[in-house]
């Protein structure tokens, strides 16, 4: 199983998130945790959202055989690469996370999303920020609906 763990702080302590803020992405798989906070700075979390959700999607649906996820303003990345017997590998820093099935991986990933989106509603986002955060949640959406049409 993979989870991606989300992190993401307001600017100034005290102050409502919006949806610039900077965080950390963790990725976790059994007993192996690889965190873009080791070495890397951090990311726009919700900018990066539709990147992942759409490029994962893209990967899923086409003859695409890899698709490198970087988180924007940072150097970390998530390869997710096509093997021969049709599994995805999630590799990250040079290490193979884990393998998964398409259907497994795009599971997993829009659990994680979905996780994180929920405990960071839209009413607790500043809404004069910018777009981002609503770019999350609709892209996850439209992932949702891609998940019922072709993973059921």
């Amino acid at each position: 199983m993979l989870r991606l763990e989300f992190d993401v702080s307001p600017l100034f302590e005290g102050d409502p998130l919006h949806g610039l803020d900077l965080g950390h992405i963790t990725v976790v798989s059994d007993d192996i945790r690889v965190s873009s906070a080791d070495k890397c700075p951090a990311m726009m979390v919700f900018a990066s959202i539709p990147d992942l959700l759409d490029g994962l999607q893209e990967l899923l649906t086409t003859d695409l055989k890899e698709f490198r996820f970087f988180g924007i303003e940072s150097s970390f990345f998530i390869l997710f690469k096509k093997s021969s017997d049709g599994r995805i590998q999630v590799i990250t820093r040079d290490r193979l996370i884990t393998t998964l099935s398409p259907h497994v991986l795009a599971a997993s990933v829009f659990r994680s999303v979905s996780d994180f989106l929920t405990s960071h509603p839209l009413e607790r986002i500043d809404p004069g920020s910018d777009a981002a955060s609503d770019d999350a949640h609709d892209s996850l959406a439209e992932f949702e609906s891609f998940l019922r049409e072709h993973c059921s």
